[in-house]
């Protein structure tokens, strides 16, 4: 025993003394999204933010002190800004800190994916605070723009990330063309990276448009595919969104079976996943399937259970 105590000890330093490895785009992607709140808190930890620097040669310093690369610890507080400005992660002083981050990265940004960060952090202020959503728009195309011509992992990347954001601001606007545009560029990338979690993600969001137009052929189409996809992974929430929104298109033609068993489904695995909001949604299609169905009692309960659960999270959101 008294060996052992030394021993973990000398373990912990050398995990601490380990330089951060190089971040894989579409690995980190996949992380922003199944693990939000873990990937914003290991961050934070590991960038020891807030940084006080005035200039590139002073940032690089700090880069060195914590045994980062500098693109690696651009790349990392890049990512922390997005995840501050994401309703799932839970944190104060949100706006501030994503603020006081974009200014500061904008201080030190001298590529075009840096740039292109840096439009798109300026484009989702935008669209949060203020609902400003066609100047977010302006600011995504020039971040498209400034990473065009580049044709590597990172830039596909982010130029995924760039559609799938908007895909949603054309929806949001009813600029059916320009979305649909946005949409099949997003899920053309997702297949040019043979990324199956992109796929998923972008056949769940063609799907959800065409809901949306009430072309509910082509909108289970994609949501099968999209669950089909999923079903491959080792991402669970992925597969609760994929079978979620399947749930939806068969409730949406009538297909009360199917509608019950995956809406189920997709609510078991959003309690498992500790995603209330998104539990209390897959609920609310149980009962309306019910309803549909005229098996009221049901329908009662379960409307009853989802509204529970939507007053819980008012009340956590209120001690926030």
């Amino acid at each position: 025993m008294r060996k052992l105590i030394p021993n973990c000890l000398a373990f912990i330093l050398l995990i601490i003394s380990i330089p951060a490895l190089a971040i894989d785009p579409q690995e980190r992607e996949i992380e922003f999204n199944e693990t939000p709140q873990a990937l914003f808190d290991q961050l934070l930890v590991r960038t020891q933010f807030p940084l006080s620097f005035n200039n590139r040669q002073e940032f690089e310093l700090i880069a060195k002190e914590l045994k980062y690369t500098p693109d690696e610890l651009q790349a990392d507080l890049e990512t922390l800004a997005r995840l501050y400005m994401e309703t799932v992660v839970r944190t104060p002083n949100k706006t501030e800190n994503s603020r006081l981050l974009t200014q500061q990265l904008e201080s030190i940004a001298v590529t075009p994916m840096q740039e292109a960060m840096i439009l798109l952090l300026e484009a989702r202020f935008r669209g949060i605070e203020d609902q400003q959503y066609k100047q977010s728009i302006i600011l995504f195309k020039e971040a498209l723009k400034k990473i065009a011509s580049i044709r590597d992992e990172h830039s596909l990347t982010l130029q995924f990330v760039l559609h799938g954001g908007l895909s949603s601001l054309h929806a949001i606007l009813k600029q059916d063309t320009q979305a649909l545009y946005h949409y099949k560029s997003y899920r053309e990338i997702a297949y040019q990276l043979r990324n199956d979690y992109f796929i998923a993600q972008s056949e769940t969001a063609i799907g959800k448009y065409y809901t949306g137009k009430n072309q509910l052929a082509k909108a289970l189409q994609h949501h099968s595919e999209a669950y089909r996809i999923s079903n491959r992974l080792n991402y669970p929430v992925i597969q609760a969104h994929a079978q979620f929104q399947l749930s939806r298109a068969y409730r949406d033609l009538g297909q009360w079976d199917e509608a019950l068993k995956n809406a189920n489904e997709a609510a078991i695995s959003f309690q498992e996943l500790g995603h209330e909001a998104l539990q209390s949604n897959a609920m609310t299609v149980i009962a309306m399937v019910y309803g549909n169905q005229k098996q009221w009692n049901k329908a009662i309960d379960y409307y009853l259970n989802a509204q529970q659960l939507d007053k819980k999270i008012i009340r956590l959101l209120a001690k926030d």
